[in-house]
């Protein structure tokens, strides 16, 4: 049996076109089983990648809750920073307060020590008034004194010169009446 030609061509052409075929599809599966391996090994690097990113998620999960940690130690050093600063505002105002009370007594004593200076002063003139006064009372003292002894005098010789003229009168007169006048006399210089 003898096959014709043209089913040898076609055979041969469907062979070969089988085979072509074949060889593209063994290419196809080659490349797509590069592609899977390279998809593979995507996967492998893409979920080592996941891994480390996760690990570093949990890294900064953890640095943000030390960073919450110390924003709230911050926060509560914070607000006792600020009532420190409250404390401190007060005892400003109260040591304010307290300065301002001193500077008044401070005021007010300053002007008792001008009044007491010039009280001083005052007294000072006062005290040189009475030297002064004692001074003129010592001399009119003196003046007074003197003026006595003066008139003492005066009187001591009004009386000799009274006794004198008496005399010469008890001469004219009795005896007994030059008595009476001495003892007159005696007791007037007594009283005196």
């Amino acid at each position: 049996m003898v096959v014709p030609v043209w089913l040898w061509v076609f055979t041969t052409m469907l062979a070969l076109f089988i085979s072509i075929a074949a060889l593209a599809v063994c290419l196809s599966y080659r490349r797509r089983i590069e592609s899977i391996i390279e998809d593979a090994s995507s996967v492998a690097d893409l979920t080592s990648k996941k891994i480390r990113l996760d690990a570093e998620i949990d890294q900064c999960v953890k640095a943000l809750d030390k960073r919450r940690e110390e924003i709230r130690e911050l926060e509560s050093e914070g607000k006792q920073i600020d009532a420190e600063i409250e404390q401190r505002r007060k005892s400003l105002d109260e040591n304010r307060e307290e300065l301002r009370k001193l500077e008044s007594e401070r005021q007010q004593q300053e002007s008792l020590r001008q009044e007491l200076a010039r009280l001083a002063d005052q007294v000072a003139q006062e005290k040189q008034k009475v030297n002064e006064y004692r001074k003129e009372a010592e001399d009119l003292q003196r003046t007074i004194s003197d003026l006595k002894q003066e008139y003492d005098r005066l009187n001591s010789e009004k009386d000799e010169l009274e006794i004198v003229r008496n005399m010469e009168k008890v001469q004219l007169m009795s005896e007994d009446d030059a008595r009476s006048v001495v003892k007159l006399r005696v007791v007037k210089r007594h009283m005196l």
